[in-house]
């Protein structure tokens, strides 16, 4: 990988009024915020999103509401209790700090990533906000430009006042600073019908004596009360001209053509220059097609060709606009995939504002030399695998660190397409166990996510761990990691959350290769299924203090995954068709399985239904080569059957309609 920086050349927009341009509009990120001043864990996220929010003021929108809860005294709750108690209401928050993007839960506000603003794309609506104040009171116009075809839905216009930045030094959590505090709608649920014209709706108010004027401006946004999406935002901060992507992604090919668009809204010329960074393979190569230097109408459309030279990779490509009077650069980013083999899956990208979860699995895969590596975000992986890029990624490292929800279902879904077709997963990190499987008060696991960790991961949740589990120890004698040094954990995300989950194969599957040394608990192992392979972590490699220990673990994990290196003899005889497919599959009565008389005997075969239950269990004999089925009393569905010898499986799976 390599980062480039290259300035191009200098342009010159000039002012053509308020129009829709068709082809869409650019799509801001709509950051909802709830949090109180009573909320301890809010004092130590809230900062970290405001670094993240701050570096992306021109492709996002935020606006922090406050419930009633922990503390019913928080002033800004106190100011508009009906509009708070509403909006929490709208989206059944229990708990804070919380955070919807776009009107789609993130969870913590420390989820807020590049991959959202990145896979944001184009809006079919432009909002533009405009404010003037005068003696103590506010006008304000919003204006909806429709620029492409809006879809069905039933679309509601919300109005808001917001004060930039309350400080605030009586919060029982200790927080002083609170931005983009909500302060009132002006609209909550005007309906909108888009019908290819543009729309204005103006508005007056008086300066309420408990705002400070100068931090006052308004925020408007367009929702899909169907479905809780935001269509698009606007603010009256927002700068006069906009810069963005149409499609931020495109895969598989020599040459990726990304169609980039200015669209200028100010009242002046304005003069910038252009630059491209980013990282990609350093075989790869990009240009720059434009129209010439000077654009003297109101859209101005650039494209830039990726040529991937016939290497596999993710490139990440950030294109910025830098005005020549010194005022705010503007910025979009897009993303190519071509042949990723090694494909790092991450809850958050890396941005200065968050731990680095990524450089470490990086870092690991290039030590052992593997090739086609990149990075996705939840987004944008579910993305390029609808556009069916990601064909070609057979190893797949989940890299999750410690975020919450740990999952999203569509991702999961798409996890499991891949490793039905044989996709090898590496997955890491400190309470997924706990979020997914433990159903605790505040844990996020959906029943579609239980199912992947149990069917497809032999995932059993123990604990989420303590403080105490500092060091890990590596089994000597397991034969794909023994050799491997232990190491200390650090406690990267704050001395007092360190929570390495406790987890080991389910029903004794797999094998535990990784333990903590304060109470020999399996904090790892693997596992090998019909036609993929699974390492999981209940630590992220961001957190081993050795990063030697890091690189290792990874490189033989990959290697492991490439078939370079072998567990045990289970895996030749698994490799000698040990199980065979059902017949029939799809089965109504009856299926019947085969199975390797020479490896067969002694093994336990088991039947399992999609929650992971075992229906019918039996042993197998010598001599044995087939196992018959009675599926006339089974519900209609998907189920699992396996070979084991008590520490490897093998499964495959069986589908039933009658």
């Amino acid at each position: 990988m390599r980062k480039n920086l290259q300035f191009l050349l200098a342009i010159l927009l000039m002012f053509m009024g308020f129009q829709s341009y068709g082809q869409g509009a650019k799509k801001y990120v709509l950051y909802e915020h709830f949090t109180n001043t009573g909320c301890g864990p809010c004092a130590a996220q809230n900062p970290i999103f405001k670094q993240f929010y701050d570096a992306n003021t021109d492709r996002a929108h935020h606006i922090a509401f406050h419930p009633w809860w922990p503390s019913s005294a928080d002033p800004m709750y106190q100011f508009n209790v009906d509009d708070n108690t509403k909006i929490t209401q709208y989206y059944g928050v229990s708990g804070v700090p919380d955070m919807y993007a776009n009107g789609a839960r993130i969870g913590s506000p420390v989820n807020a990533s590049a991959s959202q603003l990145d896979a944001a794309g184009a809006s079919p609506i432009k909002i533009i906000v405009q404010q003037s104040m005068a003696n103590d009171s506010i006008d304000i116009t919003v204006t909806v430009l429709e620029s492409d075809a809006v879809g069905t839905g039933n679309y509601v216009l919300r109005v808001a006042v917001v004060e930039e930045l309350i400080q605030f030094s009586g919060a029982p959590n200790g927080e002083t600073e609170f931005p983009n505090v909500f302060r009132t709608f002006l609209d909550y649920n005007l309906p909108i019908i888009f019908d290819g014209n543009n729309q204005s709706f103006n508005y007056k108010i008086a300066v309420d004596p408990a705002w400070k004027a100068d931090q006052i401006y308004t925020l408007a946004y367009v929702v899909n009360s169907t479905n809780k999406k935001v269509l698009n935002s606007g603010s009256s901060l927002d700068g006069a001209i906009d810069l963005f992507t149409a499609s931020n992604l495109n895969g598989n090919g020599e040459d990726l053509t990304y169609n980039l668009f200015l669209d200028n809204y100010s009242q002046s010329t304005v003069e910038y220059n252009i630059s491209v960074e980013g990282e990609w393979p350093s075989e790869w190569t990009y240009d720059v097609v434009n129209n010439g230097t000077t654009y003297d109408i109101g859209r101005s459309p650039i494209n830039v060709v990726v040529h991937t030279n016939g290497t596999g990779g993710i490139g990440r490509f950030q294109f910025t606009m830098t005005p020549m009077d010194g005022s705010d650069a503007l910025k979009t980013s897009f993303i190519a995939v071509n042949d990723a083999k090694n494909l790092i899956l991450t809850k958050s990208t890396p941005s200065p504002s968050t731990v680095d979860i990524v450089s470490p699995y990086v870092n690991g895969l290039e030590y052992a030399n593997a090739e086609g590596i990149g990075y996705l975000g939840y987004d944008d992986f579910n993305k390029a695998f609808d556009a069916g890029y990601l064909a070609n990624s057979k190893n797949i490292y989940l890299s999750i660190g410690w975020f919450f929800p740990a999952m999203d279902d569509e991702m999961v879904l798409n996890l499991q397409e891949l490793m039905d077709n044989g996709a090898n997963l590496m997955i890491t990190g400190q309470d997924i166990g706990w979020d997914v499987l433990s159903n605790a008060s505040g844990a996020n696991g959906t029943p579609l996510q239980q199912n992947f960790m149990k069917t497809y991961l032999n995932a059993k949740y123990i604990d989420d761990g303590s403080g105490a589990s500092t060091s890990f120890k590596i089994e000597a004698n397991d034969p794909l990691y023994g050799g491997i040094s232990g190491s200390n954990i650090n406690k990267i995300y704050g001395n007092s959350y360190l929570y390495p989950d406790q987890i080991e194969p389910l029903n004794s599957n797999g094998t535990t290769f990784l333990r903590y040394s304060n109470n020999n608990v399996s904090g790892g192992y693997w596992y090998k299924g019909s036609n993929y392979k699974v390492v999981y972590l209940g630590i992220g490699p961001e957190q081993i203090v050795d990063t030697n220990v890091a690189s290792a673990i990874i490189k033989t994990t990959k290697d492991w995954f490439d078939g370079l290196i072998s567990s045990t003899n289970f895996e030749s005889a698994i490799e000698a068709n040990l199980l065979g497919n059902a017949i029939p599959n799809p089965a109504n009565d009856f299926t019947t399985i085969k199975i390797s008389e020479e490896y067969a005997n002694g093994l336990q075969f088991n039947l399992y239904d999609i929650k992971g239950s075992v229906i019918m269990s039996q042993s197998i004999t010598q001599g044995q080569n087939k196992i018959n089925i009675n599926t006339s009393n089974l519900k209609d569905g998907q189920y699992f059957y396996s070979l084991t010898d008590g520490d490897r499986v093998t499964t495959k799976k069986l589908v039933i309609i009658h």
